[in-house]
């Protein structure tokens, strides 16, 4: 039993923060709202958690996390899904190859898939009828974009910790 718990309690870290950070973000009151701006915690999370860990870890944490919030209620259900299992999964294997693993790439990923992100959400919305596109991108997309991607800040260095603290070593 404890060798096994040893080689999954990075995991199992990986899944209570991924939960946590899953009734923050559809909690009522979000304690991380910022002047009506509510932070999309996981894209800059898993950016990161896809930057600092391998291909695998990277698409099952998506994947988890997008079946959360599907669950909480999505245009289509399982657009999150597909979104968090696939774009990780991309992302680690550029990192593995192409890209250095930095926080200035954790920071770049993050804002790509974002800005990514609200484009197909607004283009959603607008065929389902909302409006003005300035006002769209002013009041809601471009701070929600800054702000979710600082927090990606947070999250590299907070991963990279973890995965020198729960690092699984073989004993001989």
């Amino acid at each position: 039993m404890g060798r096994r718990w040893k080689k999954y309690r990075l995991s199992v870290f990986y899944g209570l923060i991924f939960f946590l950070m899953y009734l923050i973000s559809t909690a009522y009151r979000n304690p991380l709202e910022l002047f009506g701006v509510r932070p999309m915690l996981f894209i800059p999370a898993l950016a990161s958690v896809a930057v600092a860990e391998d291909e695998r870890t990277a698409a099952i944490l998506g994947a988890f996390s997008g079946l959360m919030l599907d669950t909480t209620g999505a245009l289509f259900f399982g657009f999150y899904t597909l979104q968090m299992t696939f774009i990780p999964y991309f992302i680690a294997i550029l990192c593995s190859f192409v890209l250095r693993k930095t926080r200035l790439t954790a920071l770049f990923v993050s804002f790509l898939w974002m800005l990514l992100f609200e484009l197909i959400y607004y283009a959603v919305s607008f065929m389902s009828g909302a409006g003005d596109i300035l006002y769209a991108f002013t009041r809601t997309i471009a701070p929600r974009l800054v702000y979710s991607t600082l927090l990606s800040l947070l999250f590299y260095p907070l991963f990279l910790r973890m995965k020198k603290r729960f690092a699984y070593q073989k004993q001989v």
